[in-house]
């Protein structure tokens, strides 16, 4: 929503884009032309990456690790629990700014590999055997180490329900006590390839929803359109806030010995400290004013 009078002229979202953009080229991506399009992507490289910080390992009872990647699962433990960045790990397809993971946008379960050695692109030699783990804010659950592809293995959600059954609780189906039929791995595999959200039973009366947030029929992650929805959303609503307020705004500006052009050019800036409304004055000097907490 872009507005432009003799006083002001602004447009948050195409500052809001543009912030996207320039992120997405630091990490030496390429953004797509199409504004919305390169918001599901910024959001989908933000999903399929995992924040460096220190998490609590939790192994499950069955967990077992083939002795000749033992040491890549210790080095890659000790990253875990120590919040370094475990990127190198993870899938190369990161480069793909729009590659879903399936696995990961159904059941919320990333796969690392145990590779020792970084190479010239930055990730970890790929192995054969992958770590599969579930990631929390605190806690990193490891699920198995098996081979690359049990993408749709449903035994990684009884592991998670045997040992953690707490983590899928807010992923029940309230009501809901049993699937007319289970669907075996293939299906699901089937299922994810066409687009279609399949549910879970984990036992007698427990049935869970996505415990990754779901899929669309495009196969793109259902958070990651929230996000991307919800954050343009807020950018707009910071644009409104400040064309409503605009003559407060101004005034205050002219009272601080600030003298802006007609119209004044603002623009959307963020930083750690919040979000930043920012122009130059009649005589190119920079100045900023923050826009106040939502509420």
């Amino acid at each position: 929503m872009a507005h432009a009078d003799a006083d002001i002229e602004v447009d948050f979202d195409r500052d809001w884009i543009a912030i996207i953009r320039r992120g997405l080229r630091r990490g030496g991506h390429t953004p797509a032309v199409d504004d919305q399009r390169a918001s599901f992507q910024f959001f989908n490289l933000q999903k399929r990456l995992v924040e460096p910080k220190p998490r609590r390992v939790h192994v499950s009872n069955a967990f077992e690790c083939p002795r000749e990647h033992q040491r890549g699962y210790d080095e890659l433990r000790r990253k875990v629990e120590s919040g370094d960045d475990v990127r190198p790990h993870l899938s190369r397809f990161l480069a793909d700014l729009d590659k879903n993971d399936a696995l990961l946008n159904d059941w919320g379960i990333h796969h690392l590999h145990l590779g020792t050695t970084i190479e010239s692109d930055g990730f970890a030699a790929r192995t054969g055997p992958v770590l599969f783990v579930r990631f929390e804010s605190a806690d990193a659950y490891f699920i198995a180490i098996q081979e690359h592809g049990a993408w749709s293995d449903k035994r990684m959600l009884d592991v998670v329900q045997e040992n953690w059954p707490t983590v899928f609780d807010r992923f029940q189906m309230v009501g809901v006590v049993g699937l007319e039929r289970e669907l075996s791995s293939e299906e699901i595999a089937g299922m994810r390839k066409a687009g279609i959200q399949t549910f879970s039973q984990l036992g007698a009366g427990r049935v869970i929803g996505p415990p990754g947030g779901g899929y669309s029929t495009s196969g793109l992650a259902i958070d990651v359109v929230r996000a991307s929805d919800h954050h343009r959303d807020q950018v707009r609503l910071w644009e409104e806030w400040l064309v409503k307020n605009k003559t407060t705004i101004l005034e205050r500006l002219r009272a601080a010995g600030t003298t802006l052009a007609r119209p004044a050019i603002l623009r959307l800036e963020l930083s750690e400290h919040g979000a930043h409304v920012v122009g130059t004055t009649a005589d190119g000097e920079p100045f900023a004013f923050k826009i106040p907490p939502s509420r």
